[in-house]
């Protein structure tokens, strides 16, 4: 699948991109994974370190049985020139791409290129998950500044949100199939640099079935769900927040 003609901005308001994969092995996880993968990438990512990673809860059924709980460890690994991240931990890695956004030609090629080095140390027999998510961050300019100057009302940013000028919050989470779904948010929160905040549109899609473990079937679905996430993007853009990208406001 080919991404969607839409245009390249010199002022993007995307503050992070995430791209994860799980998969699935045919065999247990290997902590030495961690050292091979990073001697296949460390020409391009020297530096690495242990980050924090949920808890996760294991209910033991037995009665009298206490419960029990792990933490995962996960390693990231930082680029030496760009603001790009690799996490890895057991049967996921993540690609996180910061500011400055690099489009999204360059954020395929990172994904293509953290799963070709990731193949190289382990063998994927399938991919289970993709998820691709788009944080936008808008700062307002003034105390009484309407979300509406930035953002217009569509399937997934609701009209009610458009009626409190401050203090907001909505989420849609919808199921679009049995394999897909998409949670879209728009909230309001404080920034330390900007007295007046931000505004975030946070749009989060993906898939969840089996799928071939082969590059060409990843970048097709993670192109799929670009495609996706540009269509919310754009339904909810005002003319404003196109003129805000394009840098007429600077």
């Amino acid at each position: 699948m080919t991404s969607i003609n839409h245009p390249s901005y010199p002022f993007p308001t995307i503050q992070e991109v995430v791209c994860e994969v799980r998969f699935r092995l045919d065999k247990s996880w290997d902590a030495s994974f961690y050292s091979e993968f990073l001697k296949k990438i460390e020409e391009q990512f020297p530096t690495f370190e242990p980050t924090a990673a949920p808890v996760i809860l294991h209910i033991n059924e037995q009665p009298g049985e206490a419960a029990g709980f792990s933490v995962p460890l996960v390693i990231r690994y930082k680029h030496s020139s760009r603001n790009l991240l690799l996490q890895l931990s057991e049967n996921r890695i993540v690609v996180n791409a910061l500011p400055a956004y690099p489009g999204w030609q360059q954020v395929s090629e990172d994904i293509r290129y953290a799963w070709r080095k990731l193949c190289e140390v382990v063998r994927p027999i399938e991919i289970e998950r993709i998820g691709l998510r788009y944080i936008n961050s808008i700062a307002r300019s003034a105390e009484d500044e309407p979300l509406g100057r930035w953002l217009a009302p569509s399937d997934y940013v609701p009209p009610a949100i458009f009626q409190a000028r401050r203090e907001f919050a909505a989420q849609i989470s919808k199921r679009l199939t049995d394999e897909d779904r998409i949670t879209v948010k728009v909230f309001e929160r404080t920034n330390p640099t900007n007295r007046f905040g931000d505004i975030v549109f946070d749009i989060d899609r993906i898939i969840e079935k089996n799928m071939a473990a082969d590059e060409s079937s990843l970048l097709e679905n993670t192109t799929r769900l670009h495609n996706e996430v540009w269509n919310v993007f754009v339904s909810a853009k005002t003319d404003d927040l196109e003129r805000l990208l394009q840098g007429e406001f600077l």
